[in-house]
């Protein structure tokens, strides 16, 4: 967890509370963080090592398929038609697995299709 003072309330909040560290503080010039550590079991550790690692595999799936799209849309013609149902594939993969919401991949499909009809 991560607490953040806010630039301007910190030094405020210390002098109108006549804390310890009013005198001792002085004028903050940059957020400050207090990192509390998490609890040291080892099911919680492994949660975080299987987060870290999905989050790693749907960042890289995400980036994959908005690469695809973009290339896509770049295209023109048959090259387009052919690419499609490849690239309809990975956005419905990413629904599957809950990266993106199924309304987002039906309107990203929808759209593409469109767009490839049209530049037929």
């Amino acid at each position: 967890m991560v607490i953040r003072f806010n630039l301007m309330t910190l030094p405020f909040f210390a002098k109108n509370h006549s804390s310890f560290l009013a005198n001792k503080l002085p004028p903050l010039t940059f957020a400050v963080q207090i990192l509390i550590s998490m609890a040291n079991h080892k099911a919680t550790k492994k949660d975080v090592r299987q987060a870290t690692k999905r989050r790693d595999r749907n960042k890289f799936y995400g980036k994959t398929t908005r690469n695809a799209i973009r290339n896509l849309k770049a295209t023109t013609g048959k090259e387009a038609s052919d690419k499609l149902p490849e690239v309809l594939s990975m956005i419905d993969k990413l629904a599957k697995r809950g990266i993106i919401h199924k309304n987002k991949a039906a309107n990203l499909k929808s759209k593409l299709a469109r767009k490839t009809i049209a530049a037929k």
